[in-house]
């Protein structure tokens, strides 16, 4: 089963910043104070919050930035927008995961990383941000790093072994990718 935690970025207390960074593992404190921007810093926080205190001591970082937990049998994938954070755990390490959300919005403002068959379904009437999250959570899932973004088609899952499921947030779009035809579970917090 993969479960899924979303909540909407706020300001959080100084007590909960301090809870949440003391309890990083040292690359994962590493990584979030590489976080300039003071809203990517604060979208990170919100995202960490949905952890536990030991999933957050066992969370580490690739060389090109993906989440893994050491010593823990699950996967990882962490997206936020402008307003919400999204994790998702998997209940094994067998079961891989993808995330991705994005606050719905008019126009597609990427439309040059879509590939030709995701600009045929664009056409045909799929909503972007549905062919946009699709493309990061399979992106996410493959967690390979040598699969390029660009030429990535999420209209071909197949291709990757990859399920998708697709729901709205109040006012955002999330995608899952998961190797396996899985029970998803989406907490809002």
């Amino acid at each position: 089963m993969v479960t899924v935690f979303v909540r909407k970025i706020e300001s959080l207390s100084d007590a909960e910043k301090q809870n949440i960074i003391t309890s990083l593992s040292a690359p994962a404190q590493k990584r979030l104070e590489s976080k300039r921007n003071e809203k990517f810093y604060n979208a990170s926080l919100c995202a960490l919050s949905l952890l536990s205190d030991r999933q957050r001591t066992a969370l580490g970082y690739t060389d090109g930035g993906r989440p893994f937990f050491i010593d823990l049998d699950t996967d990882i994938s962490i997206s936020h927008s402008a307003s919400y954070a999204a994790v998702a755990l998997s209940d094994s390490g067998k079961t891989l995961v993808g995330i991705d959300i994005e606050d719905i919005i008019e126009k597609s403002p990427f439309p040059r990383f879509l590939t030709e068959n995701e600009r045929l379904a664009l056409e045909g009437g799929t909503p972007y941000l549905n062919i946009w999250t699709k493309k990061e959570a399979l992106f996410k899932f493959l967690k390979n790093g040598s699969t390029p973004f660009i030429g990535l088609d999420s209209t071909a899952p197949e291709l990757h072994c990859a399920k998708f499921v697709t729901v709205t947030v109040d006012s955002a779009i999330l995608t899952v990718c998961t190797n396996k035809g899985e029970i998803i579970k989406i907490i809002e917090k």
